[in-house]
């Protein structure tokens, strides 16, 4: 896995007047719940975190670069470049074009999308306050659809979870099949359709628009989905 730089996450941004906040908030981990990570063709794979990976993974959030996208392309793009020079320095092919295509393709990543505002731990699990840039629409036309395509679908549910991008650095074999994390090495926190964890679910999406009229004034609006 690369190692991927966004701010971090205790540096809040302070937005110009006028300028819209969209706010997702949800669980990214929950300790003790038991799911599927992986299948084979006739046995599944599962694990489950546990209260230390928990603190550990909040811990490392709060210290560390992480970052967080849509569908885990940030992961995929940078696996498959990788894959693409590998293959390229073992056969000598010339293989630029098909890396520009898919520099194109994931264009869309070229500025970070959303950041981790904040991360804490409740009674249910890691829950995260990410934020979308709202200036990611001003880049280009592509940016501006790629934008709205995204945020109207975690409006109307299509998108509704979170999944960590991590290594498990500390774990033990329950049994064949079944393994509990003790600690991780986090990367990222992408946006999913459907989440591996079944409690790793997003509550709530919000925009607001801040206007000063004296004193500040939000206009607020929420979508709560799914727990």
């Amino acid at each position: 896995m690369s190692e991927f730089f966004i701010p971090k996450i205790e540096i809040r941004s302070k937005l110009k007047d006028g300028v819209k906040q969209y706010i997702i908030k949800g669980y990214a981990a929950t300790a003790g719940n038991i799911y599927s990570y992986q299948h084979s063709k006739d046995k599944a794979f599962r694990e489950y975190f546990t209260n230390d990976a928990i603190e550990n993974i909040r811990q490392k959030a709060k210290s560390e670069h992480i970052w967080v996208d849509y569908g885990h392309q940030t992961a995929f793009g940078a696996n498959l470049t990788k894959a693409f020079t590998d293959i390229e320095t073992r056969s000598g092919l010339n293989l630029n074009q098909e890396k520009n295509f898919l520099n194109e393709a994931f264009r869309v990543g070229d500025i970070p999308m959303f950041k981790v505002e904040d991360i804490d731990i409740d009674d249910k699990g890691l829950f995260i306050e990410i934020h979308a840039n709202p200036f990611y629409k001003e880049v280009d036309e592509q940016h501006s659809k790629y934008f709205d395509a995204v945020w109207n679908s975690l409006d109307n549910g299509f998108i509704n979870g979170m999944s960590l991008n991590m290594k498990p650095i500390s774990f033990v074999d329950i049994n064949d099949g079944l393994r509990q994390i003790d600690d991780v090495e986090v990367y990222g926190i992408s946006l999913v359709s459907g989440a591996a964890n079944n409690m790793a679910n997003i509550t709530e999406v919000a925009m607001r628009c801040c206007m000063k009229r004296g004193e500040d004034v939000c206009q607020k609006i929420r979508t709560s989905l799914m727990l």
